[in-house]
């Protein structure tokens, strides 16, 4: 969803839609989680607050291999946001760009 100045994703059960992004191996992820967290507005300590979760998600890379990755849920309101049809929050229509 375009939420104005980011992008967020709410996971669906059963959608098909997909979503594009990066895939980073972290070498040290208490270290980036303590940095990445706080910037996504969630706090492990209290995973039913704030505007995202990070969760576990199979991932596909490079279209061929299935990883387990963690991505943050949007868990905020959708009121006014627009879904994002192409899956790219950058380089989608320039509709999606702020």
């Amino acid at each position: 969803y375009d939420l104005g100045g980011y992008p967020g994703w709410r996971d669906k059960q059963g959608s098909n839609r997909w979503i594009s992004g990066e895939v980073l191996l972290l070498r040290d992820p208490a270290q980036a989680f303590a940095w990445l967290d706080p910037y996504e507005n969630f706090d492990p300590t209290k995973p039913d607050e704030g505007e995202y979760e990070r969760v576990a998600q199979d991932v596909l890379v490079c279209r061929r291999t299935c990883v387990r990755a963690w991505i943050y849920n949007y868990r905020g309101p959708l009121d006014g946001a627009k879904l994002i049809d192409c899956g790219q929050w950058l380089t989608g229509p320039p509709r999606y760009r702020t």
